[in-house]
């Protein structure tokens, strides 16, 4: 019976606990849940990990049995120990007690996607179990695939392309516009040639008038020296 009201106990707990915390990690990576808890000042403490998959039931993966009272032999004769359940073991988790901070702690390392889960840590109470801290721990894969890495690297090519493709059409453009410039400082303006061919006209004209009045200046010193004869 009283094996019942527990497992009612622990699916209350889950709605009822206002000490809970969300934990993302990725796969391979390690992760460690704290939990608060009291400390018996003089007697017997027991104190247990869970662990809830979705849509699953819970199941034990951590016991520590811990004692502390006024005989100081006894207390360090009976140290505190402690047994893994379900699949884990020394090789991919470990804990830690502090009687005087009243907190433990469990570490996963290496961690799966089968890790995820609800966790919660409870301590033993006349028979039953007093539920603490909740932790709600969701175990991705890996970053990248061989497919994402592909991806990326299509992508940047792309991008280099692209990039490239931009840095040839600005300095086209600016050559351009170079060229225009200096072909504007070049040519003379239509207005400086039409006065230019103007000048030389008149400057034509003004040599045969003069050529013309040098022969008619010749033409009547003929004329004259004719008739002295």
């Amino acid at each position: 019976m009283c094996v019942c009201v527990c497992v009612l106990g622990v699916l209350l707990a889950v709605f009822s606990m206002s000490m809970s915390t969300s934990v993302v990690v990725r796969e391979g990576q390690s992760v460690q849940m704290n939990c608060s808890h009291s400390v018996s000042v003089d007697g017997f403490n027991s104190f247990i990990w869970l662990k809830q998959p979705s849509r699953s039931r819970p199941v034990c993966i951590l016991t520590i049995n811990y004692y502390q009272g006024s005989d100081r032999l006894k207390t360090e004769s009976m140290k505190p120990s402690a047994r893994y359940h379900n699949g884990y073991s020394d090789a991919n988790a470990s804990w830690t007690l502090n009687a005087l901070a009243s907190m433990s702690a469990l570490e996963i390392r290496n961690v799966s996607v089968s890790d995820s889960g609800l966790y919660y840590c409870g301590k033993s109470e006349d028979g039953c179990m007093d539920f603490h801290n909740v932790t709600y721990l969701t175990v991705t894969g890996q970053f990248c695939s061989w497919e994402c890495g592909t991806v990326v690297l299509v992508l940047g090519v792309l991008s280099a392309v692209l990039s490239l493709v931009l840095v040839i059409l600005i300095l086209t453009k600016c050559r351009g516009v170079q060229n225009s410039a200096s072909g504007h400082h070049t040519s003379a303006p239509p207005d400086q040639m039409q006065h230019s061919d103007s000048l030389n006209y008149a400057a034509l004209s003004v040599s045969a008038n003069k050529k013309r009045r040098s022969n008619l200046q010749t033409d009547h010193s003929h004329v004259l020296y004719a008739a002295t004869r």
